[in-house]
Order: structure tokens, then C-alpha cells, then sequence
């Protein structure tokens, strides 16, 4: 997944890796002119955070108790748009856990996503971050309204969780105009 993110940057969309509390994908508020080392502590948060799985990362999450964990610090980031973005053959899914992601949409108001391959995941985060975009320009998203990513990641770390979203992994990000989606170092490999 990691070079089909890169060639979103042909398109406008930047991404680099950084370490989340949680989450595999943010979209951070940044100006274009800001290098990709620029500390995130201060930067303005998007409304959107991903948790990223194929169907064998999630029966993995599952196994090691990692899926509670990460919904829980999902829903303290307190972004509002929550998306658990699954990654692959949804026949793959067992019933037990097409059951679980089902209970996500209708208890705790997550968005789930399918996307059959990693190009097509790609391209819906780059969906996405043109959307947050023409909020942001449009002046539907107020950067002033948004929390920061410290904000964020205190929020998490008092729910019990903190550190290496995404089971562990970091975090990368896209920067599109004035934003930057935080993805995870090692994604796909």
C-alpha cells in the first residue's frame, strides 16, 4: 500500500509517517509550506480517523484482544467520523466477524468501508482527504473548532491506550493544500 500512497503524491496529496496514539489514518490541518519533519503536537486534527484491516488482521485483532483496545481509544480520540476501513474479499469475513463490524455501525457510529485491494484503498484515502480539502476551503471545517493532536492523543492515552495505533504500528501521513493524513511506516509490507 505504502507506494500506491506515494503516487497520490502526483496528485496533490502528501503522506508521511509519524507514530498515532491511534488510528492508522488522521488527517492533520497543515500549511503546504511546513516541511514533513515539522512537529505534529500543535497541528489541527481533522474530523475523520481510520483503523485500517484485512480480514486476517482482524480475526489477529480479535485473538489477541487489540479489537476492543483500538475501538475504545478510537472513540476517545473524540474525532467524529470514525471508519474501520476493511482491506480485501469480504467473503473472507467470518459471520462472527461481519456480526462485530455490524455492532460498530449501529453502537458505537462507525463508518465501515470495504475496498477490495490496497490501490483501492489508496484512492479512497485520497477521496477523503479532497473532501476534508473543500471543507477546509469552503470554510465548513474551522481549523479554531478543531482539536489538536496533542489534544487528541491525551484524550486517548486517558482511555487507557496510548502510543502505536493500528496494533503497534507508527503513523505516515498525506498533506493535501493545507492537510496532512497520518498513515502507519510500515502499512502493506
Amino acid at each position: 500500500l505504502e507506494h500506491k500512497l506515494t503516487s497520490l503524491c502526483c496528485e496533490g496529496v502528501r503522506y508521511r509517517e509519524e507514530t498515532l496514539a491511534t488510528g492508522d489514518f488522521l488527517f492533520l490541518l497543515e500549511p503546504a509550506a511546513e516541511g514533513n519533519d515539522s512537529p505534529l503536537g500543535g497541528k489541527r486534527v481533522l474530523p475523520v480517523i481510520i483503523e485500517r484491516k484485512t480480514p486476517s488482521d482482524l480475526a489477529s485483532s480479535l485473538e489477541d484482544n487489540r479489537y476492543q483496545s483500538q475501538i475504545r481509544k478510537m472513540v476517545a480520540s473524540g474525532l467524529a467520523i470514525k471508519v474501520y476501513l476493511v482491506e480485501g474479499k469480504i467473503d473472507d469475513l467470518t459471520p462472527e466477524q461481519q456480526t462485530l463490524l455490524d455492532e460498530l455501525a449501529t453502537t458505537k457510529g462507525f463508518h465501515i468501508v470495504y475496498t477490495t485491494n490496497g490501490w483501492k484503498t489508496a484512492l479512497t484515502l485520497g477521496q477523503i482527504a479532497r473532501l476534508l480539502n473543500e471543507g477546509v476551503i469552503s470554510g465548513s471545517l474551522q481549523p479554531s473548532a478543531l482539536p489538536t493532536m496533542d489534544e487528541v492523543t491525551t484524550r486517548v492515552n486517558r482511555a487507557g491506550g496510548g502510543g502505536g495505533g493500528g496494533g503497534g504500528r507508527g503513523g505516515g501521513g498525506f498533506q493535501f493544500g493545507r492537510m496532512t493524513a497520518i498513515a502507519p511506516p510500515n502499512i502493506g509490507r
